[in-house]
């Protein structure tokens, strides 16, 4: 009966994750073509982007996000990647995807390790040169960039050892961790509507907010998911 329970709350719990999934892969590739449309091809208004950014983030994260124009060749190495990234991404990670495509996972994956240099460095220019966070933004994006190349390297390891189950559970740690940079915003309206704060500070907090949470969910969900099923990779 026991088992049954947590099988049945596995169930609802895969659904509810791939949707929060999903939607938040859509909704990164929006604002990321969004942003790369804009300085490279001039085809988005910049003014109605800004505007949009405004009416959700709020002046103070809107007005900072315009400094992302001054710098479009790094702008485009961070959107572009990642717009690849959250469209193989949710790929990766699908059971059956990897079961009847092994030969796409395989070379999906070389993409994806690719994809990640380049929106980790770029990511890491940001936080440096144009920090929304202020000068102490390079800290938690340092903290779980440093985290992400680990979750990857052991990842690497476990393929080369031929462990798939260990393999497929750091590559979903290292997923997990990108997500937790596209819902930073949604931590962002949620302190700023809650506490009525704006600025650097609440950015922040959104940022060790949404990335220790994803963090910690990932161990949760690996640690649930293993309890209930042996290999399940």
């Amino acid at each position: 009966m026991i088992y049954s329970n947590k099988l049945t709350l596995h169930e609802h719990l895969r659904f509810t994750g791939w949707l929060t999934v999903i939607i938040l892969s859509v909704l990164a590739i929006i604002f990321s073509l969004a942003q790369a449309l804009q300085p490279s091809f001039g085809i988005l208004n910049s003014y109605q982007i800004h505007k949009f950014t405004e009416a959700i983030m709020g002046r103070a994260f809107a007005e900072q996000t315009l400094i992302f124009q001054e710098t479009p060749v790094v702008l485009l190495t961070h959107m572009i990647p990642g717009i690849v990234y959250f469209i193989i991404g949710p790929l990766q990670i699908c059971r059956n995807f990897r079961r009847d495509n092994i030969t796409r996972h395989k070379i999906f994956g070389v993409m994806l390790a690719f994809v990640s240099v380049l929106t980790i460095t770029s990511g890491c220019y940001f936080a440096i040169n144009v920090p929304l966070g202020g000068s102490f933004e390079i800290i938690p994006v340092l903290f779980f960039s440093i985290l992400h190349v680990g979750f990857f390297s052991l990842g690497l390891r476990s393929i080369i050892r031929k462990d798939i189950p260990s393999h497929g559970e750091w590559m979903l740690r290292c997923f997990y961790i990108n997500m937790g940079i596209i819902m930073t915003p949604l931590w962002y309206i949620l302190l700023t509507n809650s506490m009525g704060t704006q600025g650097s500070n609440t950015f922040n907090s959104a940022i060790w907010l949404s990335l220790t949470t994803n963090v910690i969910s990932v161990e949760l969900w690996i640690k649930f998911r293993n309890s209930i099923e042996t290999n399940n990779y």
